[in-house]
């Protein structure tokens, strides 16, 4: 481990402390929205979509195929892309959606009961499977998801994860930036999770809050994965649109409602 990994984990364990010491129980939350989330929504409890999703992890753990993937993540700079290969099983372990975060995703997802769906980096699609399992749950038919992969080869993977389960999901291969530029969607509800930049994730942000029906959210993955998101976290939390910012350390929920006091709350679940 070279020295700037060190200083990296040395910082996410001191800002990790400092959240700790900061954050609210349920027993501290006087708002009613956010205790029935913190009491009813976050607590883990593995579901059975849940269990049927693993069970592919568990395959791709042995998976050692190797592909190549486009990297449109940090460091893309929109001139060129960089092009790395791992195996899926080196995909999975690194950078494909952990069960507990798939998880409350799902649970969120069924408590808020949103009808239109953005995701901005389907990875290997197991953050999709979960949504899109809480939204056929919730929606049966009646729903539509789109998720949005710039790489070519992940975007194939995660159209097998999906229609192995059935799953109604409108995957995309594309820069975000492209579909972005051409956005006249709106939605209730969006999770973004792709260059963890501080540029990238503000950009996004300010095109996306337009989008976002009145009463919806966003989700922010790997709010303290370093510096610049926790800059760009901090600056969206304090955005006007904003009326509700919940930190929970892996993630980040903003919610935009109209005629709302402004309310902030850092959460340890």
């Amino acid at each position: 481990m070279n020295f700037l990994k060190i200083r990296l984990l040395a910082w996410r364990i001191y800002q990790f402390f400092i959240f700790w010491w900061f954050s609210k129980s349920k027993w501290r939350i006087h708002s009613p929205f956010v205790y029935e989330l913190v009491t009813k929504v976050f607590p883990h409890i593995p579901s059975i979509n849940g269990q049927e999703i693993e069970k592919v992890r568990k395959e791709y753990l042995t998976n050692h195929q190797l592909i190549e993937i486009h990297d449109f993540g940090a460091g893309f700079n929109n001139q060129k892309k960089k092009i790395i290969y791992k195996t899926i099983s080196q995909i999975t372990k690194s950078s494909a959606r952990k069960q507990k975060e798939g998880e409350l995703i799902y649970r969120i997802i069924k408590h808020l009961k949103p009808q239109k769906f953005l995701e901005l980096g389907t990875n290997l699609g197991f953050s999709a499977a979960y949504i899109a399992s809480a939204l056929k749950e919730i929606h049966n038919h009646n729903y539509q998801f789109i998720s949005l992969e710039g790489s070519e080869s992940l975007h194939q993977y995660s159209k097998l994860l999906t229609q192995n389960f059935n799953l109604e999901v409108e995957l995309i291969n594309i820069p975000f930036d492209d579909y972005l530029s051409e956005l006249n969607k709106t939605f209730d509800g969006i999770f973004i999770d792709g260059n963890h930049t501080y540029e990238a994730t503000i950009r996004y942000f300010h095109k996306l809050k337009n989008h976002v029906n009145d009463g919806g959210f966003i989700i922010f993955d790997d709010i303290y994965w370093n510096h610049s998101m926790k800059k760009a976290w901090n600056e969206i939390a304090k955005d006007g649109y904003v009326t509700l910012s919940l930190d929970l350390y892996d993630f980040g929920i903003v919610f935009i409602k109209k005629n709302q006091a402004k309310e902030h709350f850092k959460i340890w679940y």
